[in-house]
């Protein structure tokens, strides 16, 4: 699909930049745990280097363009990349460089609002599941020890953390889903079935948090 989209677009610049256009520099983000596919690993790389790039050739560009057009502008020259770049050197400090990374103004340390890391994590375990994961091999991917019940009409916490998980991942599947990553599982939904199941397991094992807590 992305090869296709490539050619006809006439390389990966431009299609970085299409999909920055479409869904801003944050796709970036989504799309890093599919690098180390060849297509995807494309969109990132390019010939020409953002080492040399300079807060205020950047601030520059947000100011002579709209943020998500100025994005567009680095993605096709540069590659998906220059947004890691951006953020390794802090220019997101800069309000500029801020609104061209979709970031919010900056403000006290806080888990973002809307932050939808379980409703990837909770697809990419239904994913699993239906590509013959058992319960057992979820927990152990997920780092989550199943306690002993204390009483025998008792669920244990983590036996239910993944049942709400599943749910979730299996409502996720449906084409009316409604999440906050709907460009990036529509992304997933199509692109997967298309990798063999290994290559398909490893994907999905990308999205999996296992040192988070719920």
């Amino acid at each position: 699909m992305l090869a296709a989209l490539r050619e006809r677009l006439g390389g990966s610049g431009p299609l970085a930049a299409e999909l920055v256009a479409m869904h801003g520099a944050g796709i970036r983000v989504l799309l890093h745990p599919l690098r180390h596919l060849g297509e995807v690993r494309a969109l990132f790389e390019t010939p020409k280097s953002a080492a040399d790039l300079s807060p205020a050739a950047v601030r520059r560009l947000v100011r002579k363009h709209r943020p998500r057009r100025a994005a567009a502008i680095l993605a096709r020259r540069y590659g998906l990349r220059v947004f890691d770049v951006l953020n390794v050197r802090a220019m997101h400090t800069h309000p500029e460089v801020r609104a061209l990374l979709d970031l919010p103004p900056r403000r006290a340390a806080s888990r973002p609002k809307d932050s939808t890391t379980r409703d990837l994590e909770a697809y990419a375990l239904y994913a699993l599941s239906k590509l013959g994961a058992s319960r057992a091999e979820l927990f152990a991917m997920t780092r989550r020890t199943v306690k002993k019940r204390v009483f025998l009409d008792s669920e244990p916490a983590e036996a239910k953390w993944l049942n709400r998980a599943l749910a979730k991942g299996r409502a996720l599947h449906r084409p009316s889903a409604k999440s906050p990553d709907a460009p990036v599982l529509a992304f997933l939904h199509r692109y997967l079935p298309t990798l063999p199941i290994e290559a398909r397991r490893d994907s999905l094992k990308h999205y999996l948090r296992p040192t988070s807590a719920d």
